[in-house]
């Protein structure tokens, strides 16, 4: 369920900074270690954490998930709402410490009553993997018949990410080209008939590939990205856009607020119609495409996995010293 997820992402990159670093990891909980870093709260992941309890050993959990981004990302999750949050707070109140990605998800997390104390470290981007490559725009173009000025999205093909938006913005701009990278889960899963409605009467400008391994390849096929996510923590996706120099226009949301400034390293709206002009503005506006992606990847330079590898380091030495108070600002940095 996971495969296709930001999550599977983000521990990629916690493996690659903790390489980059000099920490050696084991992916395998049977075997010897010092600190059980899960970064799933599911059942394999209890039995883990109870296993480690037993032992004394330190548990991290990485707080990729709250309650609201499992609502709108899987069948009758507003049912499920609260008994999710119970198992969260649970499990999250386990643990010797949390990593949260973001200040917002700190907060957020802090606001339902937990405890446990919070460091803020960043996914990261690998910025050696997300550089532009005209050539492999060339080709990522040519393989997905992107013909006209392209906007594309990333993620989970499901409502949080505001798909349904996505495809009203394409259906005002004809003139453009929209694709949309991500893998859909069968409908069993994600049962939500206008969601379904608004994919079968998509506009024929609308592509929906699926899921590519080679994300820093497809996203070079696009011009602009836009990410109508209603609810995140900290998108991976956008740190690697923000890698390659694209500019991204993205929903006013809470999550956002310190890092992604509108005008400055993205373009931030509301409605529809927010996304149409930005749309319009930016695709006749080259020099401001130019500053915005400029910015973004001064961004993304901030969230290095050099840098990230480097907080990991401060954070494992200081949980593992019996630190009374762990610096919960390590990465809570404003580029």
């Amino acid at each position: 369920m996971l495969a296709y997820t930001g999550i599977r992402s983000a521990l990629r990159h916690h493996q690659r900074a903790l390489e980059l670093a000099n920490i050696p990891y084991t992916t395998d909980p049977a075997s010897d270690y010092e600190v059980l870093h899960l970064h799933w709260i599911g059942v394999r992941s209890l039995s883990s954490l109870l296993r480690a309890r037993s032992k004394e050993i330190k548990v991290v959990i990485h707080a990729h998930s709250t309650d609201r981004t499992t609502q709108g990302s899987i069948t009758a999750s507003g049912v499920f709402a609260q008994v999710g949050r119970r198992y969260m707070n649970f499990f999250y109140k386990s643990v010797d410490h949390i990593v949260a990605p973001s200040p917002y998800t700190r907060d957020l997390l802090q606001s339902y009553g937990i405890k446990t104390p919070i460091s803020v470290i960043s996914n990261g981007v690998d910025r050696s993997r997300f550089q532009f490559c005209a050539e492999k725009r060339e080709k990522f173009r040519q393989q997905f018949g992107l013909k006209k000025f392209t906007v594309f999205g990333v993620g989970q093909v499901i409502p949080r990410k505001g798909i349904i938006d996505f495809i009203e913005v394409a259906r005002a701009l004809p003139d453009f080209d929209f694709i949309w990278f991500g893998h859909r889960l069968p409908d069993w899963m994600n049962y939500h008939p206008a969601l379904l409605r608004a994919i079968e009467g998509r506009p024929r400008n609308v592509h929906f590939p699926g899921f590519i391994e080679d994300a820093a390849g497809t996203f070079c096929a696009g011009d602009i990205l836009f990410f109508s996510s209603y609810e995140e923590n900290q998108p991976v996706t956008l740190l690697e856009v923000a890698s390659l120099g694209l500019p991204a226009i993205v929903r006013n949301i809470p999550a956002y607020e310190g890092w992604l400034q509108s005008g400055i390293n993205c373009l931030k709206g509301k409605t529809v119609d927010d996304f149409i002009g930005h749309l319009k503005l930016l695709a006749q506006d080259s020099v401001l495409r130019t500053q915005l992606g400029q910015k973004a990847q001064k961004l993304a330079e901030g969230h290095r996995l050099e840098r990230v590898g480097a907080d990991y380091r401060n954070f494992y030495t200081s949980l593992m010293g019996a630190a009374a108070e762990v610096d919960t600002r390590l990465s809570d940095r404003v580029e």
